[in-house]
């Protein structure tokens, strides 16, 4: 008998960069440590919902210390 083991999928950080700016209407995702905290916090939920992703890997990708990702 085969045994399978599973290896979680991860997204590249080059493709959640670009769904990222997707979300931010193509605009740079540097743009989300400028904008103001409500609506910073408010697209970083819209984010966290991106599957397989995970806080650390939003953190990497948008330069925002992942305790804020984690509050958000």
């Amino acid at each position: 008998m085969i045994k399978l083991q599973y290896v979680p999928k991860r997204k590249s950080d080059e493709d959640l960069r670009e769904d990222i700016e997707c979300i931010l209407g193509n605009e740079p995702v540097i743009i989300l440590q400028t904008i103001n905290t409500k609506k910073r916090n408010e697209i970083l939920k819209t984010i966290k919902e991106i599957e397989d992703v995970s806080q650390r890997q939003i953190a990497r990708v948008t330069g925002i210390n992942q305790s804020i990702i984690s509050q958000a």
